[in-house]
């Protein structure tokens, strides 16, 4: 017999469960190749039974990453020695991997010797014990085409869309309980998990004892290693928080802080919030680590939002479910001399690491205090205002009294801004709201990329009217030279959520001047993402006072030669060539339902086309595009404004 080595490389800290297996792709059935997780998991599954032993080496460690190297006993069959260059990496939150650990949950696995690069010849090596053996659970046969690889097969093929976060009360909850309507929840999220009962390795009576509750309790005692969320993708309906005692949605240490000692108060919205990221902070001599990790997938670096003011207070932004934000809000345990962050997101940005320097070698005792609120989720209009020094590093014309301006922060903050969500800009004691706006095309990115290097920390750019008679507008042609070190930006708040745009059969745009603003994100987002969201066609209405006003004409043309955007310029005040081609006068109902005439239907429609509208502009205008909506009968649930 001989040892096949299999090698699992793992971004995690530790080994949370004793995670095994994967093979010599050659040395399976002689020159057969399996080049996909699938074939692989099924492969393990069919040798389950022969895998009666394991035995551990280690491999080098490098830096924020580590490796373990297994061994499987396979079968006597194939002595050869396998090559290293035939390794498979599997990445830990593989689902195939997950999907194996539970074939293997009822089957005596002896316990597994992990010996890290730190205990390598300095003491006992580390023992990690295999998972608890399950109850009540027997193995049972499935009928054929829904076994685990078929599931796995079947929601690979599915597009994506993005999980529901309505919270779902138990009374509803309880009223899915059938095999044919069947909802459960698992730690604090519920899924339909109806087109999945056939395909439970454990079998449709074991599944249906969660059917309508919350199921928790359940799954943690027979297969808490398992990565649900990875096995039920497309299927999250919902959020539900137990209010049962004693009963936590999360593992041990989600939502309770962590290891992060100060945090005595830390707590939910509703004092008992089991979705909170968990958090934790470790120490050496010079620096501290604060650690923030969710579970929400879909997830960017624009979801996160981050700073030091006053060289003590540290506040972090998490964008989860808009309009909420998880807030952590703290004081540390000194002043900072160096108040410049470092950071780094790690596994797939769930997971925040931030880095501070520390002014003296002093060990802290914690990391500092905490700020009401903190350490729950709360709307993130009512959240506190944190402003971050800025500069205003450079101003273009981009029409009679518009400009786009680029703004750049320090390194004491990073600010991601989710699509659609907007920044404060603030002079002195005043401050008004305004979004980012985004590039749509490569050449208009390439074209202020040198400015953009110029600069040391994060750059944004907004697209902003000059009014004689505003309060922040006016300062602005002051900043720098008349009012040095006066501009702050930050207080992100919005509540907007891209699960809005998913399967729409015709999105219908209407901007007035530079309510475009937002509309260049969700433009870009759809650009990017769209056959994932499935918007089939977009249509953009943008209204303006003259044709000197429009902006980013160029942009907007260039995204009509892809076919799925239609775009109708408005003129109102007059002021463009004798060829122009668009439209003269105000937006109206009537001028609106004759742009859509001209359009082809969009491809592959629903029946009747779903019809989504967004507006943004003065209010007036804004009112105006829901008259024309609902001309269109749009209703309130497909409508989005941006007000004001």
């Amino acid at each position: 017999m001989k040892l096949h080595t299999i090698m699992l490389k793992s971004n995690h800290n530790e080994v949370r469960s004793p995670l095994l297996l994967t093979r010599q792709i050659s040395h399976v059935h002689g020159n057969d190749s399996y080049v996909n997780e699938i074939d692989l998991f099924v492969y393990l599954c069919n040798k389950v039974h022969a895998a009666g032993h394991f035995q551990d080496h280690t491999f080098p460690q490098t830096p924020r990453k580590k490796y373990w190297i297994f061994a499987l006993l396979l079968s006597p069959q194939h002595p050869e020695e396998p090559k290293s260059e035939d390794r498979v990496n599997i990445g830990f939150n593989s689902p195939f991997l997950n999907l194996f650990l539970w074939s293997l949950s009822d089957i005596p696995i002896p316990e597994i010797v992990v010996e890290s690069p730190q205990t390598q010849r300095r003491g006992p090596p580390v023992i990690m014990a295999p998972p608890p053996a399950p109850t009540e659970r027997k193995k049972v046969s499935v009928t054929h085409g829904h076994s685990m690889a078929n599931w796995m097969m079947k929601i690979k093929s599915e597009p994506k869309k993005p999980p529901s976060n309505r919270v779902i009360p138990l009374d509803e909850l309880k009223q899915h309980n059938t095999r044919e309507d069947c909802w459960m929840a698992i730690r604090g999220k519920v899924f339909d998990v109806t087109d999945y009962i056939d395909y439970h390795p454990g079998g449709v009576p074991y599944i249906m004892k969660g059917a309508g509750q919350d199921a928790t309790k359940m799954f943690n005692q027979v297969h808490n290693y398992v990565n649900f969320e990875n096995i039920l993708v497309n299927r999250q309906v919902g959020l539900y928080i137990s209010s049962e005692p004693g009963i936590s949605g999360a593992p041990p240490g989600k939502g309770q802080g962590g290891s992060l000692c100060c945090c005595t108060t830390c707590q939910g919205a509703d004092g008992n919030d089991e979705n909170l990221p968990e958090t934790s902070f470790e120490q050496d001599d010079t620096t501290i680590q604060y650690k923030v990790e969710c579970n929400n997938p879909n997830m960017d670096a624009n979801y996160w939002s981050m700073g030091i003011t006053n060289k003590q207070n540290l506040m972090v932004k998490l964008v989860t479910r808009p309009p909420e934000i998880w807030l952590a809000n703290l004081k540390l345990h000194e002043k900072l001399t160096n108040d410049q962050i470092k950071f780094v997101f790690e596994n797939q940005f769930k997971k925040l690491i931030l880095t501070l320097e520390k002014p003296t070698k002093t060990k802290w005792k914690s990391l500092g205090s905490t700020i009401k609120p903190h350490n729950k989720f709360i709307h993130s209009f009512e959240a506190p205002k944190d402003y971050y020094p800025a500069s205003l590093t450079y101003k273009e014309s981009v029409g009679p009294d518009h400009y786009l301006l680029i703004i750049s922060v320090g390194l004491e903050t990073h600010i991601g801004v989710p699509v659609g969500w907007h920044l404060r800009l603030k002079i002195k004691d005043q401050d008004k709201p305004y979004t980012p706006v985004k590039f749509i095309t490569s050449k208009q990115t390439t074209r202020y990329e040198e400015i953009e290097s110029r600069c040391k920390g994060q750059v944004l750019y907004f697209l902003i009217k000059i009014f004689a008679d505003g309060k922040v507008t006016p300062l602005l042609d002051k900043v720098p030279k008349e009012i040095p070190g006066a501009l702050e930006v930050g207080a992100l708040a919005g509540k907007f959520d891209t699960s809005f745009l998913y399967d729409t059969d015709r999105l219908i745009l209407i901007a007035g001047g530079t309510g475009i603003a937002p509309f260049t994100g969700i433009l870009k987002y759809i650009k990017d993402k769209r056959r994932d969201i499935k918007v089939k066609q977009v249509v953009l209405v943008f209204s303006v006072k003259t044709g000197d006003d429009i902006m980013w004409n160029e942009a907007w043309e260039a995204l009509v030669k892809f076919g799925w955007f239609h775009y109708f310029p408005y003129v109102t005040q007059g002021g463009v060539a004798s060829d122009w081609k668009g439209n003269l006068g105000r937006v109206t109902v009537e001028s609106v339902q004759q742009n859509l005439k001209e359009l082809p239907e969009p491809p592959d429609a629903n029946n009747p086309v779903r019809l989504r509208g967004m507006a943004c502009g003065p209010i007036g205008f804004t009112d105006t595009a829901r008259t024309i909506f609902a001309s269109l009968d749009i209703k309130d649930d497909d409508l989005f404004t941006f007000d004001g």
